[in-house]
């Protein structure tokens, strides 16, 4: 194991996503795991050993990332190799010309969904829902109806002619 700290490593993951919290603060936010000072020994110097699964699942809460996210990078800071590509995973042809911070936006956007549909299927599944909870909507989401075109026309509504509706 060296001393130089390797690229997208944990170390990189928490200064990312620490903000202008302090170690404690974001310790707290982990639920107490880990503590202090492991949170900063994690961000600061070189991972001899994985973290225990606790670990894990505290930075993934408090630093409000995937836990995926969280196992790549620390099995990147102990030099375990990692593939990430798999089925599940999107590739945008010609993504890699947009400018950096589009990239930047893209990959963020697309982090925070699944970050939110963590949070749905793990709740779910805590309500017994066992299947994930694809199936219903959840109580903070809001389905729009699409306009029943038809009855808008012959209710005889102003400035709707029933020749200009879309087909249905």
């Amino acid at each position: 194991m060296t001393s130089k700290l390797p690229k997208n490593g944990l170390h990189e993951l928490i200064l990312n996503h620490k903000g202008d919290r302090s170690y404690a603060r974001l310790s707290a936010a982990c639920g107490g795991v880990p503590s202090t000072v492991n949170a900063q020994r994690l961000a600061t110097k070189p991972i001899k050993h994985f973290p225990t699964v606790e670990v894990l699942v505290g930075l993934s809460k408090g630093l409000g990332v995937r836990m995926v996210d969280v196992l790549h990078a620390a099995a990147i800071s102990v030099g375990m190799p990692i593939h990430a590509s798999t089925d599940d995973d999107l590739l945008i042809p010609e993504a890699g010309r947009l400018p950096e911070e589009s990239r930047r936006l893209l990959l963020e956007t697309a982090q925070n969904m699944l970050w939110w549909m963590e949070q749905v299927d793990a709740s779910s599944v805590a309500d017994g829902d066992h299947e994930g909870g694809r199936g219903e909507t959840p109580d903070n989401v809001h389905r729009l109806h699409a306009p029943k075109w038809g009855k808008v026309a012959d209710a005889g509504e102003p400035g709707v002619d029933p020749e200009q509706l879309p087909d249905e």
